[in-house]
């Protein structure tokens, strides 16, 4: 019989309520922060474009932006993690030519730079400066091209591989040579340019204007069609003898590849009003930063960019291969450099040629030294015909072979030697040992090989 009072509802019996389209799940997007990865340094161009879009978009999307620095490997890191990032709309990132298009030239890559992201917006652009220090000898682009023709030995200092690939481009442009340093962050470059210790570097007008109107460095060209509104006086390439060699800085925003479409436009959106909101425009021009025109800022615009920078650099990088290695600086050139890291580098070098006195230290530990990138010291070693880690292997082993031999050391255990000589697993330093003395420690200790009576 039937209990009066109550009328049965589908809700109530187990596989018969009704979902949400969607899913009983579904919720309207932006539901939670979004993170926007920036993949470089702190206080560099793209982390202040990246921090003001970011404060712009809290508004339309009803949600923070949080930002986040994920910086190495000339931004091709920050770009990994968002090639990791789940596609739901909550992990985007803010890029550009050196991140987006160009690391592909100077590094090998677990993605694709044009399969998997998402473009959701093209936001804006600002052109280059050459910008040198202060007391070299040109004050015009063709007085500095001359004075580049006949000093092989100037130091040009970049951040990144966009601003590699731009060193690269001005030697094929100009016929000049010039040793390169890469450093980990601009403002560094820009202190080491002020104080003269380097001859030049290619930079935004932000970074570039201060210490220009200080009169600490000077600006020889701006590399677009028109000059710079908030420095007028500074000329173009084209007026300056050197027509058509432009470059310029554009930013755009990225979501991983399969990124849902309504997310995208959501993204958009608050993008695009971000971009017309007055105070971020005019932060912005305070930058000498161009917004694109609105009907450009759609996820379509920037990847037909996208896509025209990536056959662009296919051809203008056909022989970048042997450029690059001549971009780097020889050691020959680098011997001849002024500056406390030129000197301290040839200590290094120095001291790893005749023997190296320390066999626990890495390339690493001797970039972090001498403030240069673990690459770039790999790279200048190699140049040099010195194979770092082949010299300091051959060192450990040494150094293990006569502790191994001495009575002095008969206390220490085979794990305390190869520890004290800088190996870190004792089956590495077994192995390596072995195959440079046809014994294993042990053996070499006792002087019994394995198997003899």
């Amino acid at each position: 019989m039937r209990t009066p009072g109550r009328r049965r509802s589908d809700a109530m019996v187990p596989g018969t309520h009704r979902r949400a389209p969607g899913g009983a799940r579904a919720q309207a997007y932006p539901a939670k922060p979004v993170t926007m990865i920036i993949p470089f340094a702190l206080g560099g161009s793209t982390d202040v474009v990246g921090r003001i879009l970011a404060e712009g978009m809290r508004g339309p999307l009803g949600q923070p932006v949080f930002v986040e620095n994920v910086t190495g490997g000339a931004g091709s890191v920050g770009v990994g993690r968002l090639a990791m990032a789940p596609p739901d709309g909550y992990t985007i990132d803010i890029g550009q030519w050196d991140s987006h298009v160009v690391t592909r030239l100077f590094y090998k890559l677990p993605y694709d730079l044009l399969n998997d992201f998402a473009p959701i917006a093209l936001l804006a652009s600002t052109p280059s400066l050459i910008l040198t220090r202060r007391a070299l000898p040109a004050d015009d682009l063709q007085g500095f091209i001359r004075w580049l023709k006949a000093n092989p030995t100037a130091t040009y200092a970049y951040v990144g591989a966009g601003r590699q690939a731009r060193g690269i481009l001005l030697q094929k442009e100009t016929g000049a040579r010039f040793a390169s340093l890469q450093y980990e962050a601009m403002a560094a470059v820009m202190q080491d340019l002020v104080a003269g210790r380097i001859d030049f570097t290619i930079a935004m007008p932000a970074l570039g204007f201060p210490p220009v109107r200080a009169g600490g460095i000077k600006a020889v060209a701006v590399m677009a069609e028109r000059r710079v509104a908030v420095a007028p006086d500074i000329p173009t390439v084209d007026e300056a003898g050197l027509p058509g060699f432009y470059m310029s800085e554009w930013f755009g925003l990225f979501a991983p590849r399969d990124t849902p479409k309504h997310a995208i436009a959501t993204l958009n959106a608050a993008a695009m009003a971000a971009m017309a909101n007055p105070t971020v425009r005019a932060r912005l021009a305070d930058l000498a930063l161009e917004i694109f025109p609105r009907e450009q800022q759609t996820p379509e615009a920037l990847g037909l960019l996208l896509n025209a920078e990536h056959d662009h650099i296919a051809g203008a990088f056909s022989d970048v291969a042997a450029l690059a290695l001549s971009a780097r600086g020889d050691p020959t050139t680098m011997a001849r450099l002024r500056g406390p890291r030129a000197a301290r580098l040839r200590s290094i070098l120095a001291e790893i040629k005749a023997g190296y006195t320390n066999p626990a230290c890495s390339p690493r530990q001797v970039g972090k030294k001498l403030g240069l990138s673990r690459r770039y010291i790999q790279d200048l070693l190699q140049e040099s015909g010195t194979s770092f880690t082949a010299q300091v292997l051959k060192l450990r082993l040494q150094r293990s072979r006569a502790m191994l031999a001495s009575p002095r050391y008969d206390r220490y255990k085979v794990i305390e030697i190869a520890h004290r000589c800088g190996f870190n697993e004792v089956s590495h330093f077994n192995r390596c040992f072995r195959r440079s003395f046809g014994l294993s420690p042990t053996e070499f200790r006792t002087g019994t090989p394995r198997g003899s009576a």
